[in-house]
């Protein structure tokens, strides 16, 4: 009776193992008809079975059906529960042949669907659903590349744009890994990976590579002002503001014709003369201010005269001296009507009117240069508007109604022209 009753067992237990192959036939047939939803039925009684649920190819077969699907509807979901599937196939049969045939092509499948979704969500501004899905797209490429099926090659602005989202949605250590990787690759696309990579070096104390990576910024972007500011808050931090003087002095002295470190020179005298602090409000000058403006005067001029119709240099001279007569604006605005005051204030309006009249020609020159373009880029259109708005007080100044009324239209039309 026992040996009897071991025989139906075992009889029982060849029928079932039957069945759950019968299965993965099934789920087979299923998905090269595209019936998915009858191949991921099939393929799931199958994964339960206690044989077929350690076969390697079965846990495939399930990767192939959620890549199918995946690709077919753009569904990044699908996506990683066939990355998943994949990597427990390969876990279970890291030799199988039949596998590592197709394994290449599907992980690139994959990778394209989970890196288009990730995209998407960094096009709506989606930080921490890219994240996870930037990060899920580079566990696929790890998976493919490290089976040596197959490469991904290296996409220096995913790289980047992983650091971004990463610095968005505040993984602060993963952005600096991928912002530094983004560096050594010499991406060329942002100058944001080079002013944030600085910024982030600058918190933590890191002043060489924090000056190191200013310097990229700059030879990279020479036409953004921000790495000049930036540069300068550097060297002050780590106490080296003579050093970065005397080094661009020297690189002045050594191509007297360069417009781009003549420009640079300016502004950084220009910066020392007219301190800020971060929210832009005037500090203590230093004591030296007088000569340093002076300096910077000359090196604008030195620059307009190489590339008089380049808009920064114009821009900064003329913003230069328009900002000084609003700081005597300001001391005009404290006076009472006292004969001394008032007669301070007759010397200050006579000052302001010779300031004005010197930012005039600049702050035109600006916003013609600017005027002529369709489409001005982000800093372009600052420019253009502070310009404009400079030139409307100017001429409110002067009662100059028709040029006032121009350049207003111009300023409330202004936005038009972003890029």
């Amino acid at each position: 009776m026992k040996k009897a009753l071991l025989i139906v067992f075992l009889a029982g237990l060849s029928s079932w193992s039957f069945a759950q192959n019968k299965m993965v036939r099934k789920a087979e047939d299923a998905l090269k008809n595209k019936n998915y939803d009858e191949a991921l039925t099939d393929i799931q009684q199958a994964l339960q079975d206690s044989k077929t649920g350690k076969d390697g190819k079965t846990w495939y077969l399930s990767g192939e059906i959620h890549g199918a699907i995946a690709t077919e509807k753009k569904d990044p979901q699908e996506a990683w529960k066939a990355f998943q599937d994949y990597q427990k196939a390969v876990e279970l049969s890291p030799k199988d042949p039949e596998i590592l045939l197709t394994l290449s092509k599907n992980l690139s499948d994959i990778y394209v669907v989970m890196g288009n979704a990730a995209y998407a969500d960094l096009n709506q501004q989606k930080f921490d659903s890219a994240y996870d899905k930037f990060m899920r797209t580079y566990a696929i490429a790890r998976l493919l590349n490290e089976k040596g099926v197959g490469a991904i090659p290296t996409d220096t602005a995913m790289i980047f744009y992983t650091g971004y989202v990463a610095h968005q949605s505040h993984h602060d250590d993963t952005a600096l890994a991928y912002f530094q990787k983004a560096a050594q690759l010499n991406f060329d696309k942002e100058p944001y990976l080079y002013f944030t990579l600085a910024n982030m070096y600058m918190d933590n104390h890191q002043f060489d590579s924090a000056i190191a990576t200013v310097e990229k910024g700059k030879k990279l972007f020479p036409n953004n002002d921000n790495f000049n500011n930036l540069e300068i808050q550097l060297y002050e931090k780590a106490g080296k503001t003579d050093e970065l003087i005397s080094k661009l002095e020297n690189e002045v002295n050594q191509h007297p014709d360069n417009y781009n470190l003549i420009l640079n020179l300016a502004i950084l005298y220009d910066n020392l003369a007219h301190p800020t602090d971060e929210q832009g409000n005037d500090t203590t000058a230093p004591a030296n201010a007088q000569e340093l403006e002076q300096k910077a005067i000359a090196m604008y001029q030195k620059a307009i005269a190489l590339k008089p119709d380049d808009y920064p240099a114009n821009f900064n001279l003329g913003l230069l001296y328009y900002n000084k007569a609003a700081k005597y604006g300001r001391e005009l605005g404290q006076l009472g009507a006292s004969p001394q005051e008032q007669k301070r204030a007759q010397q200050i309006a006579h000052i302001q009117d010779s300031l004005l009249n010197l930012a005039l020609p600049y702050l035109d020159k600006t916003y013609h240069l600017l005027d002529a373009k369709d489409k001005l880029d982000s800093n372009e259109l600052l420019a253009y508007k502070n310009a404009l708005s400079g030139l409307k007080a100017i001429y409110a100044r002067k009662n100059d109604t028709d040029k006032y009324n121009e350049v207003k239209q111009k300023y409330d039309e202004a936005d038009s022209k972003a890029k």
